[in-house]
């Protein structure tokens, strides 16, 4: 089974913790939302791990989980057209 972590949104209805980086770059916790929502996934069995994210947070979002693999899941980069969600 593979997992989805939407990540693309500016975060609108957050100013001004958005206006230097994406939503899930921000700490939720002692954690990045974005682990927050891997974790969960690797919670759930699941081990391929695709996060969608905006370009022009792409290379702080890459950069974090490195391969990936310290974190029990593996992820790809895809470098392509930016249509949307849907």
């Amino acid at each position: 089974m593979k997992g989805i972590v939407l990540s693309g949104s500016t975060g609108l209805r957050v100013p001004p913790l958005t206006a230097v980086t994406n939503k899930v770059l921000l700490p939720m916790g002692q954690y990045l939302t974005v682990f927050q929502s891997t974790e969960r996934l690797k919670q759930a069995g699941i081990r391929d791990v695709l996060v969608v994210t905006g370009r022009d947070y792409m290379g702080d979002v890459i950069e974090l989980p490195g391969s990936g693999h310290n974190f029990g899941f593996t992820y790809k980069v895809q470098d392509a057209q930016h249509l949307g969600v849907g």
